[in-house]
This record gives structure tokens, C-alpha cells and sequence, in this order.
């Protein structure tokens, strides 16, 4: 058994496939046709947000295989065979918690998200400068920083004091070279220092801050909303301390919470009003994905409205997965349409 066949196929698309970006069905077109020349082509010609999308995309839906000679291809599509490959980690990882997931699973997923990084370090030689290449080198290591941190603390005999990742600094440093700004980059960054990856809730708003304060569109305060919603959703899911859990969901219905959130949506219809909606296709989901999920999980449905109904059919796997199971997502975003007075959505699988 080969090491490709031995990892389950089963994951391979969430929720509807391009999730509304047109880019993901040409690219795949292309990825299939083995037309290289085309798919490089249609890399260079979209915003750095939306073809970082479209790689995420493209590994989703793709089974695993064998890929040869990966560092023989041009570097745009080195970047785009290491983000597939950092999806199929995910892929071989498995949506578990972290204690549920297999060792060998945990092996196969060490191992293609290593390959990933080999492969982006080699791209970078040649695009240092793109922002859609530190984008996937972050989000890829929310999965290797833990493996090495694992084999610090074997190394040590114990938990090392402190987290060091080299490859997080070095990455949000060219992230200041870069020709183009880019949301999911800032995403993965503050994800990376949230305290459900490798980080602490003062380290996740301190890193959202740094990212929105340069923001070049109302779109990226979608970044506030979704700290606001990482915040939320470790106190529902996973904070251990029962009273500290208790006092967090008591201020969701203080008045200076409720106006903390009223500030935030306010700035940003303020700001859109004021701008040109020529953005990124990818900052405009990701916007109205994390309005949406964090307004109508703290009951706000009067400000979910309007966010829901920009969203429309293009509803993000993340973060909806984190709340709903997959085949619930759809159903439970149509009870929020309702509530709010939105006609039903028939959405496609």
C-alpha cells in the first residue's frame, strides 16, 4: 500500500466546493489538464487574498496522489502544490480534537506538512515578495509548530519555557515586504496566536490590532469580528476553568460588551459606505462570514441581518464548521435568515 492510499479519502470537499470563487473550478480545470502555463497565468492575475483562496480550495478538493518532482515545476506553482499538499495534512489529520486524532495519522500529517514547508521555502527564492506564499506557509504551521514543539519538549525532558517559531516571525516579516496585502495572511497570523493554536487571547487582539490598523479596506475588520468570535468560541468549546467560562458568557449580556460590538459594526457599514467595493473577492467573504457567525451567536440578530444577506450562498467552511457539523451548516445559517426576517436560501452541495 502506497503511502497516498493508505490516508482515507472521505475528506475531500466541505460544504459547496469554491465556496463562490470563480477562480477554483478554472484552476482545477487546469491542475487536471496539466496545464501549467494557463495556471500560472491565472495565479498572476488574481489578488493575492483570492488566489491564497482558491489553493485552500483547490486541496480540498482534490484526492490525494502522488505528486513527482514538485520542486521541478515554477515557483507560482510550487506554491500552489504546497498548499494543496498542507490541506491534504489536514486531510490526513482527520477533524478530530488533538487526543482523538491517531498516531499515525499524526505521522502522515507531520510529514506532508513538512513537505508543504520545503516546498514554500523553495518558492520563495523567487517570490518573496508574494503575500499569497506566507499566507499558506502560516496557516501550514498552526500544524508543524506543534510537531516541533512536541520534539522540543522530548529533546528537553519537559515543556520548553516559552514558544519559538523562527518560521512565524520570519514569514510576518516579509508579510512588510510584500507588493500586496493580504487577509488570509493577517487570518492565519492572529489564528496562529490564538489561544486555541499557539498563543493567549491578549497575544490574538494584540496581533489582530497590528493587522486591522494597516487594513486597506472596511473588509478586514472582519479580522475584529473574528477575534471577538475566537474569543467566544474557546470559552464555549474549551476553556477548562469552569468559573472563568461562567464570567465570560455572564458579560455577553453586559451593556459595555454589547456596545463594544455595536462600535465594531457601526465602523465598518461606516467605512463601506465610504469606499469603493472594488476589494478582493476573498476579503468580501471573510467579512461577511465572521459578522455573520459571531452576530447570530451572541443573539444579535438585527446586526446579523444585513451581513447574512451579503453572504448569501457563499458561506465559508471556516468558521462555520466550528460551531455546526457540516451537514447542519446550511440548515442552522436558514433558521438565522428566518429569525431575522431573510427569505430560505436553497443552497447546493
Amino acid at each position: 500500500m502506497s503511502f497516498f492510499s493508505s490516508i482515507s479519502q472521505n475528506n475531500v470537499m466541505p460544504l459547496n466546493g469554491d465556496e463562490g470563487n470563480p477562480a477554483v473550478p478554472q484552476a482545477l480545470s487546469l491542475w487536471n489538464a496539466q496545464d501549467w502555463r494557463g495556471l500560472k497565468s491565472l495565479y498572476r492575475s488574481l489578488p493575492a487574498a483570492d488566489r491564497t483562496h482558491m489553493i485552500i480550495r483547490m486541496g480540498w478538493a482534490l484526492a490525494f496522489h502522488e505528486i513527482s518532482n514538485p520542486y521541478d515545476y515554477e515557483p507560482e506553482i510550487k506554491v500552489i502544490i504546497a498548499g494543496i499538499t498542507h490541506i491534504w495534512a489536514w486531510k490526513a489529520r482527520g477533524f478530530g480534537y488533538g487526543h482523538e486524532i491517531e498516531k499515525q495519522d499524526w505521522e502522515k500529517c507531520d510529514y506532508l506538512a513538512e513537505q508543504a514547508y520545503l516546498i514554500l521555502k523553495e518558492a520563495e527564492k523567487d517570490l518573496s515578495k508574494d503575500s499569497a506564499l506566507y499566507a499558506i506557509m502560516l496557516y501550514n504551521e498552526h500544524l508543524l509548530a506543534g510537531f516541533r514543539y512536541d520534539k522540543r519538549a522530548k529533546d528537553e525532558g519537559g515543556k520548553p519555557s516559552g514558544y519559538i517559531d523562527d518560521v512565524v516571525n520570519h514569514a510576518v516579516d516579509q508579510l512588510e515586504t510584500c507588493t500586496e496585502q493580504n487577509i488570509l495572511a493577517a487570518h492565519a497570523h492572529i489564528l496562529f496566536d490564538s489561544p486555541k493554536w499557539h498563543g493567549d487571547l491578549n497575544r490574538m487582539y494584540n496581533t489582530t490590532h497590528y493587522h486591522i490598523s494597516k487594513r486597506p479596506s472596511a473588509y478586514w475588520l472582519g479580522l475584529h469580528a473574528m477575534a471577538y468570535f475566537e474569543e467566544w468560541y474557546w470559552y464555549v468549546a474549551f476553556e477548562e476553568d469552569a468559573q472563568k467560562a461562567k464570567e465570560y458568557k455572564n458579560m455577553l449580556d453586559t451593556l459595555p460588551f454589547i456596545g463594544e460590538i455595536h462600535k465594531l459594526n457601526d465602523a465598518y457599514w461606516n467605512e463601506r459606505s465610504q469606499q469603493s467595493t472594488n476589494a478582493p473577492f476573498a476579503e468580501k467573504i471573510f467579512a461577511y462570514n465572521y459578522f455573520s457567525i459571531l452576530l447570530t451567536q451572541l443573539c444579535q440578530e438585527k446586526l446579523a441581518k444585513p451581513h447574512l444577506e451579503e453572504m448569501g450562498k457563499t458561506v465559508t467552511f471556516i468558521p462555520w464548521c466550528r460551531v455546526y457539523a457540516e451537514d447542519e451548516i446550511y440548515k442552522n445559517i436558514n433558521k438565522f435568515r428566518a429569525k431575522t426576517g431573510l427569505k430560505k436560501i436553497e443552497f447546493k452541495d
